[in-house]
């Protein structure tokens, strides 16, 4: 077993989907951090555009931008993740935001081995899926 790339499961992919939210809010786009001055020119943009437009201005178009709002199952995932404790949030957080870094590499992080991170993300795994299924509904039930 040792070497070999373990399947996906769903809940892999929910916190895939989880991660994907979660670097855009973080600003890591493409293995690049945004750099605060970036950030406080978009900031001082949308500021000027609302200082321009008034209330009401744009009520044409409904949109929002906030970066750190997490949508669909990924909600639910980081709900999740807030529920968790500071090891097991550490462990999800490397695993899943940060999958270029090797596990040899995230492991001393923790601070584990590699083979207590993997134990660490199976308990992560386990606790998510409980989780899950304490706090959604089956669309059987919904119907």
């Amino acid at each position: 077993m040792r070497g070999r790339r373990r399947e996906q499961d769903q809940i892999d992919l929910w916190c895939t989907d989880w991660a994907r939210q979660r670097r855009i809010a973080l600003g890591i786009i493409e293995g690049k951090m945004i750099e605060p001055r970036e950030r406080l020119g978009q900031l001082r943009c949308t500021l000027g555009r609302v200082r321009s437009e008034r209330d009401g201005a744009s009520y044409s178009r409904s949109s929002q931008l906030f970066p750190e709002v997490y949508i669909g199952t990924a909600l639910v995932i980081h709900r999740g993740y807030s529920s968790m404790s500071g090891e097991q949030r550490l462990a999800m957080h490397l695993h899943y935001v940060w999958r270029e870094i090797p596990v040899a590499e995230k492991a001393p992080e923790v601070p584990a081995t590699p083979a207590e991170y993997w134990t660490l993300v199976g308990m992560v795994k386990a606790f998510l899926n409980g989780f899950l299924a304490i706090h959604t509904t089956p669309l059987q039930e919904v119907c």
